[in-house]
């Protein structure tokens, strides 16, 4: 650590006393028509992180440029981009005069030499990349509309060290937990009710320009990070007029056209994505004096009270067969730009709407200790998925000087499920069928406000100021569940009414509200002669968060376990003439952990510092603080005062420091080290809990606390050809008492959440894209690009200290394992092929990833519960392009054409086996 600060107070020296060695750019900035002087133009030197801002006056300064030729770009808002080639030489000035079009002129009538790569284009994503402070990968705009891929999720798991699970994110083997995720720099609301994960699968691909994952820390950044922190870039409004229009259609190989496709019959306006109330409490459940249960009733209540509430349910659970269509999606956007009290006024609406069908049939086991059998099933679940996304952008330039932003996103899932569930059940010894019908409405919805002003006579400042309001529902209403039992396989199958879930009624609602104020400010305190820019800022989150659910079932009364009468359908046997004092009466079950209210606030600020050290050498290193507050509470309606709280509150310093150094101007050698934070979630500290019949209960834990993280980084890059990228990166982490999930040992099975002494995790990543025509000729039409990622990691210490309520206990810990979630390999391989003069694009995209633990087991003494591993299973996807005109492109792609086993074992038994069938996808597209 000694060392560490030697070196720190080293670097500052140099940065604040030295000199430039090397060459200037110097120039003026100005409107074309008008010559006045053009305030906070961007002048940089494309392929390098060298770059200036004008002033007041339209100047602008570059210094400490080393010997070479350059491209010089220049950009501003509301006006045509321009570059040039510039010769540099040592010790001389350059002086570079530019005169920039309106972008409402014609292009015939603007000489431009150059042009810098478009947003979204995957040219600027790598110059983007390599002019960056900190490590970061990224994926284009123009890459994604080449992928298969229809989502986020699936996108990121494509880049370098990056792999995902249920739609959440794992960077370089680090679970959800570490991995972040923010929308346009901003903290947003999640959708998840066991984590504050943000699920990527809810943002489809075609609405982001770019997606960045930072891999090394900065001061600047929220200092909840270890794995790396996922950024969607939303396309913006700027200013280019463009209409575009597109549909797909798919089929599945397990799904598609079959004809004994299993639902129930839901609402009117399922096929929009949208319940029309078919599955509210009834209003006479709802308007009950008091929900408080005593002895399993309504208190209050008599039998005869209970009778018309228990009626009042919908008589609906019955299976029907209907016939799977193709899957089918349909998108509109449309940009351009006006004019608004003489301003230039851009903007951008764009929507999507998927519908789709999916089969899955799953084999699934549960073990008691010593992996000794408990339960065996074979689960089909039938789901019909209406997905919804729309984005609206504005941009306003108030001054040549100010420009202020507005966007607004919504997106929204309506999943519904149909499940059957067939095996035997060793708790109660003996042999169930199970149906549930499950509806999940996720939907987030975002809006933020934005605004720059540059400030050149104010030590050549820049202010950067922004607003986020971002809202979570997750609604998952009248989930309905009921077993039969029989005592052999091919016996007779009664109503199981020792099963608790048997003629059950679920409603579960969760909301969840986030507000992110941040602030910016990027200042030159030794004025344009010195390339020293200090930024500070600061953020205020505030994130509130209410999970309720209410759990109705029918029970029976008076009917003997052994009537015949039981064995009828669920619709006859709760139909309104047997739900009476002495037949079926309704119930509710609650407890102290039905539901639950948290809150977080997040109050930080940071001092950073950028500077050319030498000719070769560039740092950046600042210090952020924060200070975090987050308390849950856990209760049941009625008797909100009674609660269980868990809370924490924490200060925390968290330095960065990111060195790199450029011997050429299109190669780096990186270096970064950082202290972090991680930290429980909501779910994770309150008692509430969720119950599935094949995977069991998972609870919180009020003792949890936050862990810190040590970061050090190394990567070198080096670019060339334009779109060329060779990158090698090493990295190592120490976690100090990071939370992982743990399951608890007893009778049923249980899981939740504790901190452990220690881990670390280290590893190697390797990224190639290569024009294959730089190789030979012949092979001019071919491109290449792999990434491979080796990474170990290993969890220390002996026991996980884990309380809830009055429960307190020592869950030892399984040593010599990996983090949650970290696979020991990761690798991708993309092929393509494009025709210069039909312009035919075909691209093949490989994925896999080494077995990782997607349930944490549990040893006490002789007691082992093994860990859970997701096995390897690898992905290969094939898509192709044709234009068929001028405004015309026509996709095809096939997904899935290994259609691997998924599979999850446990000390060698399997837990999960199932397969997701092949797609075959055709789409066309038309933009003027």
């Amino acid at each position: 650590m000694h060392n560490f600060k030697t070196a720190f107070l080293v670097l500052l020296f140099f940065a604040l006393a030295m000199p430039s060695l090397a060459a200037n750019i110097v120039g003026t900035v100005t409107d074309a028509e008008t010559g006045e002087p053009l305030v906070g133009a961007n002048v940089i030197l494309q392929g390098t992180t060298r770059g200036a801002s004008t002033d007041l006056d339209g100047k602008y300064a570059i210094f400490g440029v080393k010997e070479g030729q350059y491209t010089i770009m220049v950009t501003n808002l509301g006006y045509l981009e321009q570059s040039t080639l510039v010769s540099v030489y040592s010790l001389g000035e350059v002086t570079m005069d530019f005169q920039l079009a309106s972008s409402t002129v014609k292009l015939e009538e603007v000489v431009v030499t150059g042009k810098r790569a478009e947003t979204g284009s995957a040219e600027r994503e790598l110059q983007e990349r390599m002019e960056a402070s900190n490590i970061t990968d990224a994926v284009a705009g123009e890459e994604m509309s080449r992928m298969p891929d229809p989502d986020v999720a699936d996108v990121v798991r494509r880049a370098t060290g990056v792999s995902t699970q249920g739609g959440n994110p794992i960077i370089r083997g680090l679970d959800k937990r570490y991995s972040k995720v923010s929308l346009n720099s901003a903290q947003i609301s999640g959708t998840e009710p066991n984590s504050s994960a943000v699920s990527l699968d809810l943002f489809p691909s075609s609405m982001m320009s770019r997606v960045t994952i930072s891999k090394s820390y900065t001061a600047d950044q929220m200092g909840e990070y270890a794995g790396g922190v996922i950024n969607m870039n939303t396309w913006e409004a700027l200013g280019k007029t463009e209409l575009s229009v597109g549909a797909n259609m798919s089929v599945n190989s397990q799904s598609t056209f079959m004809k004994d496709f299993q639902s129930y019959n839901g609402g009117g306006l399922d096929w929009l994505g949208f319940d029309d109330g078919t599955r509210a409490i009834p209003d006479a459940v709802s308007a009950a004096s008091s929900p408080i249960i005593e002895g399993g009733r309504f208190g209050g209540y008599t039998e005869s009270d209970l009778v018309p509430l228990g009626k009042s349910f919908t008589n609906n659970w019955e299976r029907t067969d209907t016939y799977s269509m193709p899957n089918q999606s349909y998108s509109l956007s449309l940009s351009g730009d006006t004019k608004l009290a003489g301003k230039q006024l851009s903007y951008l609406v764009s929507g999507q709407y998927k519908n789709s069908f999916a089969f899955k049939e799953t084999e699934t086991n549960t073990y008691r200790l010593q992996m000794t059998p408990r339960n065996y099933y074979t689960e089909k679940s039938y789901s019909h998925d209406v997905a919804l996304g729309s984005i609206g952008s504005l941009n306003y330039r108030l001054a040549p000087s100010a420009r202020i932003g507005l966007n607004y996103m919504i997106n929204r899932e309506f999943d519904d499920e149909t499940r059957t569930l067939n095996g035997y059940d060793s708790d109660h010894n003996v042999y169930q069928q199970n149906t549930r019908f499950r509806t999940i409405i996720r939907t987030t919805v975002t809006s933020q406000l934005m605004g720059s002003f540059a400030f050149p006579s104010l030590m050549s400042s820049n202010l950067e100021v922004s607003y986020t309001h971002s809202r979570g529902f997750r609604d998952e209403p009248d989930t309905r569940e009921v077993f039969y039992a029989a005592e052999t396989e091919n016996g007779t199958y009664l109503l199981d009414q020792d099963d608790n879930a048997s003629g059950s009624r679920a409603f579960n609602e969760l909301n969840d509200y986030t507000n992110n104020l941040g602030l910016d400010w990027s200042l030159r305190p030794f004025g344009m002669d010195r390339d020293l820019v200090v930024k500070v800022g600061g953020a205020l989150v505030r994130r509130d968060r209410d999970s309720e659910s209410r759990y109705f079932f029918l029970k029976n009364k008076g009917w003997s376990i052994t009537d015949p009468y039981l064995a009828n359908g669920p619709e006859e046997l709760f139909k309104d003439e047997n739900i009476f004092e002495d037949g079926f009466q309704l119930e509710e079950r609650r407890g102290n952990n039905d539901s639950y209210e948290a809150s977080r606030s997040i109050d930080a600020g940071y001092a950073m510092l950028e500077t050319q050290i030498s000719r070769f050498v560039r740092l950046n290193t600042g210090l952020r603080i924060e200070r975090f507050d987050q308390e849950v509470s856990s209760f049941f309606v009625g008797d909100e005062d009674n609660r269980f709280t868990g809370n924490i509150n924490t200060t925390d310093l968290l330095p960065a420091m990111n060195l790199t150094f450029s011997p050429t101007a299109d190669m780096n050698f990186r270096f970064a080290a950082s202290r972090t934070v991680s930290r429980p979630d909501f779910r994770e500290m309150s008692e509430y809990f969720f119950f599935d019949k094949a995977r069991g209960t998972t609870v919180g834990n009020e003792e949890l606390n936050r862990g810190l993280i040590w970061n050090f980084d190394t990567r070198f890059e080096r670019m060339y050809g334009g779109s060329n990228l060779q990158a090698i990166s090493f990295f190592y982490k120490y976690f100090d008492h990071p939370i992982e999930e743990i399951t608890i040992p007893g009778s049923e099975l249980a899981l939740s959440y504790g901190n452990v002494e220690s881990a670390y995790s280290y590893g190697a990543e390797v990224e190639l894209r290569q024009q294959l025509g730089d190789v030979h000729d012949v092979f001019s039409p071919f491109f290449m690009s792999t990434n491979f990622s080796l990474i170990w990691s290993d969890v220390q210490g002996d026991s996980i200290v884990w309380r809830n309520g009055e429960s307190v206990q020592n869950i030892g810990a399984i040593l010599d394992r990996p983090l949650q979630g970290q696979s020991p390999y990761l690798f991708n391989l993309t092929l393509g092929y494009e025709n210069a003069v039909s312009h035919t694009l075909a691209s093949l995209y490989f994925n896999v990833f080494g077995k990782r633990i997607s349930r944490v087991g549990y040893k006490i003494g002789a007691k082992t519960m093994a860990n859970v591993y997701e096995m390897p299973h690898p992905d290969f996807d094939f898509t192709l392009q044709q234009p068929l005109g001028p405004n015309l492109k026509l996709k095809a792609a096939v997904e899935n054409i290994l259609d691997p086993e998924i599979r999850f074992e446990q000390d060698g038994y399997p837990t999960e086996v199932y397969k997701l069938g092949r797609t075959f996808a055709v789409g066309i597209s038309y933009r003027m």
